[in-house]
């Protein structure tokens, strides 16, 4: 099944890469193209440092290589973990570090699945390179684009069919598939009308989030009262994410339509506001590691290949962020295209003879295990900028449901929740597979209603105003 299959995948930054090994590793012959020419390169300072991927808006943006990814590489991709772990990538395992109110907590065999092992975008990405280059069946161009679709027979009804691709260099390539990797700026609709295919369907909206991140490093290793994660601070939040040897990135995330905390551009005004929130001195502590990288303007997007009257084209599929793109704060991005790359690869080659089979397979795939990811992500980013506006505006945020409230002191006590909390982090399962049942909802409303009235996080805004103006 699958045999003699030749697939293009254009882009390739990690989910791209991924795929492309997925495919070769399946049996298909696999051609993978990206415009920016240097190579990944085999040394992780390197990486960091000297590698230029001008395609990459987010290159040096903080990254996460939530569990759900690190589980998707290790079962496709094993080579790619191997190298981040022998790299010095940053490793931990939540479920071996209970809350010290949980005294009844026993760790099984299956919390294994919930390791960490992250590091700084360049690094992870040089690594799944270096993972995709030891497949035979692939061949990896770099420093070459594509300039236009090849148009075949209609595969039924008259629906246009992509059968192969012109590259920049004026090559020809005829294939079986198209996987377009080309990430939040993909060309791809492009490509299509001017194939004569109808244009994707997109739902596209600002994510009004401006993120300035700073990466740090230390000798010595990471500081000892050191806590990352995501913390909603008032107007802004503080996003901080461990990477590989001693460095690790602070975001400040604000809503885009913060004027005066544009200021954040400025490393001394980024370390100055981080630090003056009580228990995150440690987070600056270490020496700066290159400049303020700024992303504004992200757009939250999601682009059909298929609707009711049926696919768009056969012989292309989207994966990662030419998929759906949302804002990136929560991490899930390059863990969640990893799972898709997964899929889109076992529906593909079980189908790959039929390509309109091909194509309703990766679409119910993506409707069944991707789309729920993707709209409760946009739920989330939708009322967090919403309470940042209004309290920008000097007005009171919208009050955090019961649930919302007791969810984090439950998980402190109740090891049953603790563990649903984990299944969701880690991308496992949603919010509506975990906290859906009666017993968990329970115990979680429970410890709302012992809690006393929520107060306030984060620094007042006229102080917030003062720090990044003095």
């Amino acid at each position: 099944m699958g045999s003699g299959m030749r697939v293009v995948v254009i882009g390739a930054g990690p989910i791209g890469l991924a795929a492309a090994a997925m495919f070769a590793r399946a049996g298909a012959e696999t051609v993978i193209f990206d415009r920016d020419p240097q190579p990944a390169p085999t040394d992780v300072e390197e990486a960091w440092n000297n590698w230029k991927r001008p395609g990459v808006a987010q290159f040096r943006q903080a990254h996460l290589l939530l569990p759900l990814g690190r589980s998707t590489l290790d079962r496709r991709l094993p080579g790619a973990v191997s190298t981040l772990r022998s790299e010095g990538a940053y490793t931990v395992n939540p479920a071996m570090h209970p809350p010290p109110g949980i005294s009844d907590w026993e760790t099984t065999d299956d919390d294994m699945r919930h390791e960490i092992v992250n590091a700084r975008r360049p690094v992870i990405e040089a690594a799944i390179a270096r993972a995709a280059e030891a497949e035979s069946n692939l061949e990896i161009r770099r420093g070459v684009g594509i300039d236009s679709l090849v148009a075949g027979p209609a595969a039924g009804d008259g629906i246009a069919h992509v059968a192969g691709v012109r590259t920049t260099d004026g090559d020809v390539l005829t294939t079986d598939l198209v996987v377009d990797a080309m990430g939040r700026r993909s060309r791809m609709p492009d490509f299509l009308e001017e194939m004569g295919a109808r244009r994707p369907v997109e739902e596209t909206e600002d994510s009004r989030f401006a993120y300035y991140t700073q990466f740090y490093r230390r000798d010595n290793g990471l500081p000892e009262d050191f806590s990352p994660g995501l913390h909603p601070k008032g107007s802004i939040s503080l996003l901080v994410i461990p990477a590989d040897n001693g460095t690790w990135s602070v975001t400040v995330y604000t809503s885009s339509s913060d004027r005066p905390l544009r200021a954040l551009r400025d490393p001394a005004v980024h370390r100055r506001v981080v630090a003056a929130h009580r228990g995150f001195e440690s987070w600056v502590s270490g020496e700066p590691d290159g400049d303020i990288d700024v992303m504004a303007g992200v757009v939250d997007r999601q682009r059909s290949f298929v609707d009711e009257d049926g696919p768009f084209a056969t012989g292309v599929i989207p994966i990662g962020d030419a998929w759906a793109c949302t804002n990136p704060s929560l991490g899930r991005g390059i863990s969640l295209g990893l799972l898709q790359a997964s899929l889109s690869v076992d529906a593909a080659m079980a189908n790959a003879d039929d390509p309109g089979s091909l194509i309703d397979a990766c679409h119910r795939a993506n409707s069944e295990q991707m789309d729920p990811w993707h709209r409760a992500t946009l739920q989330r980013d939708r009322a967090r900028v919403a309470e940042m506006e209004a309290i920008i505006a000097g007005a009171d945020p919208e009050p955090p449901s019961p649930f919302e409230r007791g969810l984090y002191a439950a998980s402190g006590a109740d090891g049953g929740v603790f563990r649903r909390l984990l299944e969701v982090s880690g991308l496992f399962m949603t919010d509506s597979e975990a906290f859906g049942d009666d017993a968990i909802r329970t115990s979680i409303l429970e410890a709302a209603a012992d809690l006393p009235p929520p107060v306030a996080t984060g620094l007042p805004r006229e102080r917030l105003l003062e720090l990044v103006a003095s």
